[in-house]
C-alpha cells in the first residue's frame, strides 16, 4: 500500500523526512540485537520512501551454523546432520531457523541459494 501511495503523494515523504535519521538508527539497533527481519523491513521502508538506507552487513555465522550450512549444502537431511554433529534433531532445527533469520530467507531453497553465494561448500 505504501508503494502505491508514493508516486501520487509526495506529502507522505515530506511527513517522514524528520524521522529518517531516527529510522536509520533504529535499523542499526535492530541489527545489533540480531532482529534481522525487523531491520530489513525497516530498511526497505526507508528505501521505498526514496531515502538512503543503511547497508546491513551479513551477520557472521557461528562455527556451528557454518557446520550445519555446509552439511545442508552437501544434501544431508536433518537427521544426518544431527548424527554428524552429535546433537538433537531439535538442535539442528534451531540452527536452521537461526540461519533463516540471519540470511533473511523464508524457504529452504532461498537459504541454500544464499549459502552457495557465501562459498561455504568447502
Amino acid at each position: 500500500m505504501l508503494a502505491r501511495m508514493l508516486p501520487h503523494d509526495n506529502v507522505l515523504v515530506l511527513a517522514f523526512s524528520p524521522l529518517f535519521p531516527l529510522l536509520r538508527q533504529r535499523v542499526i539497533e535492530f541489527w545489533k540485537v540480531e532482529d534481522y527481519v525487523r531491520a530489513e523491513h525497516l530498511r526497505r521502508v526507508i528505501l521505498l520512501l526514496g531515502e538512503k538506507a543503511p547497508t546491513l552487513p551479513l551477520s557472521p555465522l557461528t562455527e556451528t551454523e557454518q557446520d550445519v550450512a555446509r552439511l545442508m549444502l552437501a544434501g544431508r537431511t536433518t537427521l544426518d546432520i544431527a548424527d554428524d554433529l552429535i546433537m538433537s534433531i531439535n538442535g539442528v532445527r534451531y540452527y536452521i531457523n537461526k540461519l533463516h533469520r540471519k540470511l533473511l530467507t523464508r524457504t529452504h531453497k532461498q537459504m541454500l541459494e544464499r549459502l552457495r553465494t557465501l562459498n561455504l561448500e568447502g
